[in-house]
């Protein structure tokens, strides 16, 4: 069925005319080249491949813009990422390592879940949404929790140790490290939550810096229009992920 174009890359049938699939094959790793990718496309990332060395299992599907896609990862040290029913993960995003992920959560390009260090973990619970540019980091002996509803809108970071509740949201390129924040809370676009627990049912203002116990006393109540606002965000994102699953599924 297949054939032997170069040592290690092998053409496989196309789904359309005009159309070439690639089966890179190395030491630890199959990858996967679709989507119309150029033979010298396919060459240049089995070098780079090759040299993650000691990686047991790597899946990449491409798109003809794309030399990495997505990514799924497991680590000998580290543990294999697990995907709950009805999620998707968009071309771009990569999940590595001791990650769980529930049902019906969307994760979009160029997000990255990474719990690879010692010890480390990352739960990303039912109908969350990770979107664009999202980091999701644990440490060394840490644990990072999304709570169920959560969003984590463009290009924020959480880095564990850290635990998000329930339906919250945390705005654009908004930072959370080493904190808990309670269910239902609100960080804003650009604001910094650091070292601190903040309550239920809080709103951190547009570039706050919350850092201290005193800054967490002094934060107001998400107002009745925020928590619309949130919940909007959840159920766009739910129906999204089950759009593009759709797709997925449906594509020739």
């Amino acid at each position: 069925m297949c054939r032997e174009i170069i040592g290690g890359l092998y053409q496989i049938k196309a789904k359309k005319p005009g159309s070439h699939a690639y089966l890179i094959k190395g030491k630890d790793l199959n990858i996967l080249v679709d989507s119309g990718v150029h033979q010298h496309m396919a060459e240049l990332e089995e070098r780079q491949a090759l040299q993650l060395g000691t990686s047991k299992t790597i899946k990449y599907e491409f798109g003809i813009c794309y030399l990495v896609v997505k990514m799924l990862l497991k680590l000998p040290d580290a543990g294999k990422p697990e995907v709950g029913e009805g999620t998707y993960i968009a071309e771009g995003a990569a999940v590595i390592g001791n990650v769980r992920i529930g049902k019906r959560v969307f994760v979009a390009p160029t997000a990255v879940i990474r719990a690879d260090e010692e010890n480390s973990s990352i739960l990303i619970e039912d109908e969350c949404n990770v979107q664009d540019g999202v980091i999701i980091h644990a440490l060394e002996n840490t644990q990072v929790v999304v709570g169920e509803g959560t969003s984590l809108a463009h290009g924020c970071i959480v880095h564990g140790p850290c635990s998000i509740g329930r339906e919250c949201f945390v705005g654009f390129r908004a930072t959370v490290f080493k904190s808990t924040i309670g269910e239902g809370s609100v960080v804003m676009h650009g604001a910094m939550v650091l070292n601190v627990s903040i309550p239920p049912g809080k709103l951190v203002p547009p570039g706050a810096l919350v850092d201290s116990q005193e800054a967490v006393e002094r934060l107001q109540d998400v107002s009745a229009d925020l928590k619309e606002f949130k919940s909007s965000v959840r159920r766009t994102n739910v129906e999204l992920t089950e759009r593009y699953t759709r797709a997925t599924y449906s594509s020739p």
